[in-house]
C-alpha cells in the first residue's frame, strides 16, 4: 500500500513536470520525499489506529441493536 502511494507521488510529479516544466531540485522533490517518509513509516499504524477504532464502534453499534 505504502509502494502504492509512493509511485502515486511519482507519478504526480511527472504530471507536474508536463504541464509545468522541469522541476528538479526544488520544493516539490522535498515534498515528494517527505510524503513518501509519511507514507512510508507512518501509514500502517495510522491504519491499525482507525481500523481498532472502527472496529470498536462497529461492536458498540452491534451492541445497542440487540439490547
Amino acid at each position: 500500500m505504502a509502494l502504492g502511494g509512493i509511485s502515486l507521488l511519482f507519478v504526480a510529479k511527472y504530471c507536474i513536470e508536463y504541464f509545468v516544466g522541469p522541476i528538479a531540485e526544488s520544493w516539490i522533490d522535498l515534498v515528494l520525499v517527505l510524503s513518501g517518509y509519511v507514507l512510508f513509516f507512518f501509514l500502517e499504524p495510522i491504519r491499525k489506529r482507525v481500523s481498532k477504532k472502527w472496529s470498536k464502534d462497529a461492536r458498540r453499534k452491534k451492541h445497542s441493536r440487540e439490547v
